[in-house]
């Protein structure tokens, strides 16, 4: 039996979809907003200097509650990139403004959200993320457009790497796919034209055309290459 979650994601109703993540980001994020309330009510303490291991253990301690509220910020960050929430409230620039995150932070995987912008879409191939929101958030929040991953992938390598005929096949909905495909490729053209390079080679020595060939995405891989060749 499928799970609330995926029930509405299998109906792929952008609308439903949001509203379902939205009230799940925000509770994350009202948790992260909410004051410690383990100090509620006492006497405030009385100012005295520690001695070297005490102070040692405090500075410790300082860290860890410091590594997790990092941890949980970005947590909540990289779940609103995923599902493209950007003006909604707890969404990306929302975050962003409220926790003095810089646009340049990525999670464990070295993904930053534009990783993320480039990567989601829904059953139909379509993206996740909407143009205008995209554009905004490269404006607004001036994020580095040539970031990598682990792999050494920038978004373009990302981007490339979305399957198209598959698809096309099965669904047999040529106009359709006309659309998603249009609209991964005015996504490359905005990151291009933002500054994302695609002469960047990843670890493996292969730039964001070379990927976009291999999973037969014709457009956006000459659209690389006229770029380069420019």
């Amino acid at each position: 039996m499928e799970s609330p979650f995926w029930e509405i994601v299998f109906t792929n109703d952008l609308n439903r979809i949001k509203n379902f993540l939205r009230t799940k980001v925000k509770s994350i994020y009202e948790e992260i907003r909410r004051p410690d309330r383990s100090s509620h009510g006492r006497e405030p303490p009385r100012l005295r200097l520690p001695g070297p291991p005490l102070r040692a253990a405090a500075a410790k301690k300082s860290a860890r509650k410091l590594m997790m509220t990092w941890t949980e910020r970005t947590e909540a960050l990289f779940e609103a990139a995923k599902w493209g929430m950007y003006t909604d409230e707890g969404g990306v620039d929302e975050i962003l403004a409220t926790f003095g995150l810089p646009a340049t932070v990525k999670d464990f995987h070295g993904w930053s959200v534009l990783h993320y912008a480039t990567s989601m879409r829904f059953a139909d191939d379509s993206p996740v993320w909407e143009l205008r929101d995209i554009w905004k958030y490269v404006e607004q929040h001036k994020p580095f457009p040539n970031a990598v991953e682990h792999w050494g992938q920038t978004v373009l390598h990302v981007l490339a790497q979305h399957p198209r005929g598959s698809l096309e096949a099965v669904l047999g909905r040529e106009r359709r796919m006309h659309s998603v495909a249009g609209a991964w490729l005015a996504m490359g053209r905005l990151l291009i034209k933002y500054g994302c390079d695609p002469r960047i080679r990843d670890g493996r020595g292969r730039r964001a055309g070379d990927r976009a060939w291999e999973f037969n995405n014709v457009e956006l891989a000459q659209l690389l290459e006229q770029v380069i060749c420019k």
